[in-house]
């Protein structure tokens, strides 16, 4: 239950993200909640092991729609593992993600479908390591952090 998280953003947008990815399905770290769309997988907490399982698989994309963080982990594990970033156009993701992400626009889930469709028809978005100072980022993300409130 924390709604800067945007979950349900997820739930809404699911038959347009299946209809346009019909083999996909949306594998989610929450509890499950009481009523959610099929293919949306929840699997509560896991453990570090599982995460890093998932991200060395060929077939994930990290689809981050938060709409406020203070750093945003999912997003470093995924840079570190050099998946697919799809996250929203907020200044946070720009901070630690840089030209590394795809961003759409927070709840329109046209914005979010033609990102995801980049990786799609972009191969060079797919298990392509790129040239970034990860951890240089997340420093200068938690200086501002600091510097801002």
């Amino acid at each position: 239950a924390y709604p800067h998280k945007n979950h349900s953003f997820l739930f809404q947008s699911a038959h347009k993200i299946f209809t346009e990815f019909p083999n996909s399905k949306i594998v989610m770290t929450i509890e499950e909640p009481d009523s959610f769309p099929e293919r949306i997988e929840c699997l509560g907490e896991i453990s570090a092991r599982q995460v890093n399982e998932f991200m060395n698989r060929d077939d994930v994309v990290l689809l981050f729609p938060s709409v406020k963080e203070t750093l945003g982990l999912p997003l470093i594990e995924a840079l570190e593992a050099d998946i697919p970033i799809v996250v929203s156009d907020l200044p946070f993701a720009h901070e630690i993600c840089g030209e590394a992400a795809l961003y759409f626009q927070p709840g329109n889930v046209e914005s979010l479908i033609s990102s995801l469709q980049k990786i799609r028809v972009m191969p060079n978005w797919k298990r392509q390591k790129r040239n970034i100072d990860i951890y240089g980022r997340i420093a200068i993300h938690l200086r501002s952090l600091v510097d801002h409130g």
